[in-house]
């Protein structure tokens, strides 16, 4: 798949949020967000409590962790560098720092996704991309890595829901080379066994 144009994506396009409450997400999913990023923020010297108070109380992200506005920027632009020339490890550390920096940007947690699929962690893979759909839900680039993350867990369903919403979210604008591989993950659907076990 070329998932080098599609982690450099926010450089060439602004950032959407999903309208809706706090991360877009709720549950357990959204306890689970929140635990994963205290515990990243935590690595870093950052109260996870307090950042996240902060958010809710309508501060910007930037405000909420005290830092400079330019360096987020230059982060994604990095890891987008890392990841180009194939250190998906220092690409994926990168990439779970800015989500941990800002939980609410779709295009981050698509990167973390991307890279947590390559080294076979699909369980939060799946997690990322989820959480990416949730922030942008029109945005077709997350659902299409969500097929292959859902063929490769052996969940066929879930494989079909996403092929559908891509389908739904594609337009004029979406690349050809995201079309034809929706049409390799189609014949990789196709030879699933609707009763194949999930992998959790």
């Amino acid at each position: 798949m070329g998932d080098g144009a599609v982690v450099g994506s926010k450089l060439a396009t602004g950032g959407e949020e999903a309208p809706g409450g706090f991360l877009g997400l709720s549950g357990e999913e959204s306890r689970l967000v929140e635990d994963l990023c205290s515990d990243l923020l935590k690595t870093s010297g950052v109260d996870g409590t307090s950042f996240f108070a902060r958010l809710r109380a309508g501060h910007d992200i930037d405000t909420a962790l005290g830092l400079p506005s330019h360096l987020r920027e230059f982060m994604y632009a990095r890891a987008h560098r890392w990841f180009s020339v194939g250190r998906v490890d220092k690409a994926e550390q990168l990439f779970r720092a800015l989500c941990a920096a800002d939980p609410r940007d779709a295009d981050y947690w698509v990167g973390f996704g991307i890279c947590l699929r390559k080294r076979g962690d699909l369980v939060f893979a799946r997690l990322a991309f989820e959480t990416a759909i949730a922030h942008r839900p029109t945005w077709d680039v997350p659902h299409l890595h969500a097929v292959e993350v859902a063929i490769r867990r052996g969940d066929r369903a879930g494989a079909q829901d996403h092929a559908a919403k891509f389908r739904q979210a594609a337009g004029e604008n979406t690349p050809p080379e995201l079309l034809a591989e929706l049409a390799r993950l189609d014949v990789a659907m196709n030879t699933m066994s609707s009763d194949t076990p999930v992998a959790r």
